[in-house]
Parts: structure tokens; C-alpha cells; sequence
């Protein structure tokens, strides 16, 4: 008699999924089913205040407004940081000086 396993689980990068059960007997056949859940990738990988890797694919699939909003945000977050930075702000006032 056939048992059915209902398993909910992530992607894995590479596209991989990995199943593990103490139901699942090593040799033993399975069919598997697989639904993917509609679901859009994340733009952002953290919800932090800082500047966080974005998912490339899912960034272009998005308009081109709302792109420009994504970097403009991040370019302010930057522009604090480099405004709280005065040493490269002082490297470039200096003179050049020939010896």
C-alpha cells in the first residue's frame, strides 16, 4: 500500500531540493510531486537598514521606477556614510606637490 508524505521545504541554490524522512527507506521507490508556490523572488536578502546584496533576476524583472527608487535608496544610505567619513574628504583637498 502506498503511504503519502506531505513535505514543505526551500529551494536550495542550484535549484536543488533535498527530502529527508525517517519515513523513507534507503532502496525503496518514490514517486515525487513537486508544486512550487507562486512566490516572487526577494530583492533583498536582509531587511536591514544597510545596504544589502540584491537579487539580480528579481531586481530586473521589476519596473524601471521601481529600480530607481531601490538605488536612489541605497545611494542615500552610502552618501551618510560618507559624509560621517572625513579622512577621504581631506585626501582630496590637498595639493599635489612636485619634488
Amino acid at each position: 500500500m502506498a503511504v503519502e508524505i506531505s513535505i514543505t521545504t526551500t529551494v536550495l541554490p542550484g535549484g536543488k531540493i533535498e527530502l529527508i524522512s525517517p519515513e523513507f527507506i534507503a532502496g525503496q521507490q518514490a514517486t515525487i510531486r513537486i508544486t512550487l508556490e507562486e512566490a516572487h523572488a526577494p530583492i533583498r536578502e536582509s531587511n536591514s537598514d544597510q545596504p544589502s546584496p540584491i537579487n539580480r533576476r528579481a531586481f530586473m524583472q521589476l519596473s524601471l521606477a521601481e529600480r530607481r527608487r531601490l538605488l536612489s535608496e541605497q545611494a542615500d544610505i552610502l552618501a551618510a556614510d560618507y559624509e560621517q567619513d572625513l579622512d577621504w574628504q581631506q585626501l582630496q583637498a590637498d595639493d599635489f606637490v612636485d619634488y
